[in-house]
């Protein structure tokens, strides 16, 4: 279309400058405003109109110049600020990774207009801040964040709560975090990403009830190995409240009603049998924990065992002992031993018994039952103060082979008497 009209613009401006040639006639233009008038020829008309279009066209290209040099200029200026801006978050995810933290809080928190990913280095500021302990500064940069993703997709504010929750978690701020978790996980309650961190708030609040409303969805979205971690938080909390009730039905019904795989976990195990011996239980903990070590040996509950104090009959001696052949060199299962025969009278068994537990793990209740037992049942009087004195050396830290294979002489010159020989296990 431009170059048609060109060529009628020069087919007409040829025609008539043909026609005024053959005419010896230059033409006359004449123009008139108010009391102006300008009177010429065609000639000069034409020669001052191209004047003034190339003027007119020198003008625009001038201006063009000055204004592409002036986006030259701005454009190389951005680009200094973007080079900046990158570094400066480059410098600040360095220092972060060095746990500078204060450096890094310095370095992210500047706003810059130029930063490629404003988002991120907005939640790494809030980090910073997060490891610093400017809580207050921390939150102001999490509401920036959540700002800057107003005009995103909706995953992008789920991972902000997420991220908002977790450092709330870490800061102990435990039950706020809970609420975001519980509101987020009303929006989205099949999102695996919200019951981990959430499971976890609950346990942090003690809010078993919640805990125990998740587990549907915790063994859909967890493993075995995370699900029992989750299950034997629950029933350690369900435990410890009837504990302080003093619920003692109540902590029994949970035990029975647990998992088999909790109740087989001897960490479980302990802590339920120390619950009954706390609440007065201690027939009823010998009891569990008999049949436990019968059907699945653990030395922290053979350990446990050892500790209680209370009466047995023959029967109970029978199933302990036939642990000894599995077992006989531990000295929790001899140190019990010893304190069942000393239940049921069996004074030889039970010296037997103590000094073979001393003989392999010299221990200050041991002392104490076997010299009790010399000095109250068998008369050796001698001998029982020995074992007081080797245990009084054991707990006041000073206790090695030298003390307990010597005496000192006693206050009256004379010399002690000598430590009992280490025994053997026997039966009579």
């Amino acid at each position: 279309m431009n170059r048609l009209l060109s060529i009628l613009l020069v087919s007409l401006i040829t025609i008539t400058g043909f026609v005024m040639y053959r005419h010896h006639d230059l033409g006359t233009l004449s123009i008139a405003f108010a009391d102006f008038r300008l009177q010429t020829n065609f000639l000069v008309a034409g020669a001052a109109l191209l004047c003034l279009l190339f003027i007119v066209f020198a003008l625009l290209r001038a201006v063009q110049y000055v204004i592409s040099g002036f986006d030259r200029l701005r454009q190389h200026h951005r680009q200094r600020q973007q080079r900046r801006a990158d570094k400066t978050f480059v410098e600040g995810m360095l220092a972060i990774l060095q746990n500078d933290f204060q450096t890094a809080l310095n370095l992210l928190s500047k706003p810059s207009a130029c930063n490629r990913y404003p988002l991120l280095n907005t939640l790494f500021a809030a980090q910073a801040a997060q490891h610093n302990g400017a809580l207050e500064q921390r939150d102001l940069l999490l509401q920036q964040a959540f700002h800057l993703a107003e005009d995103q997709p909706p995953a992008y504010e789920n991972a902000l709560c997420l991220i908002q929750a977790n450092m709330l978690l870490q800061s102990r701020q435990t039950e706020q975090a809970l609420a975001i978790l519980q509101q987020r996980h009303r929006q989205q309650p099949g999102n695996a990403a919200i019951i981990t961190p959430l499971a976890d708030a609950c346990i942090s609040v003690e809010d078993w009830p919640c805990l125990e409303s998740l587990l549907p969805e915790l063994k859909k979205k967890t493993g075995k190995a995370q699900l029992h971690r989750y299950q034997s938080k629950l029933l350690l909390g369900r435990m410890k409240q009837a504990r302080q009730q003093g619920d003692v039905d109540r902590l029994q019904s949970l035990w029975q009603d647990a998992d088999k795989s909790l109740r087989q976990d001897p960490a479980m195990l302990e802590t339920y049998v120390r619950h009954l011996i706390e609440m007065d239980c201690s027939g009823e903990a010998e009891k569990v924990l008999r049949q436990a070590l019968n059907q699945n040996w653990s030395d922290a509950c053979m350990q446990c065992y050892a500790e209680l104090d209370v009466k047995v009959d023959n029967k109970a001696l029978e199933t302990v002992e036939s642990w000894l052949p599995a077992h006989p060199e531990n000295p929790w299962l001899l140190l019990a031993l010893g304190k069942h025969c000393i239940q049921l009278c069996l004074w030889g068994k039970a010296r037997n018994y103590l000094e073979a537990s001393l003989s392999l793990h010299p221990m200050a209740e041991t002392y104490l039952r076997l010299a009790r037992l010399l000095e109250e049942h068998m008369h050796e009087t001698g001998a029982a103060m020995e074992y007081y004195r080797q245990g009084l050396h054991l707990l006041a830290g000073r206790y090695n082979e030298t003390i307990l294979d010597t005496a000192p002489d006693n206050a009256l010159g004379k010399p002690a008497v000598a430590a009992p020989p280490r025994l053997t296990v026997i039966k009579n």
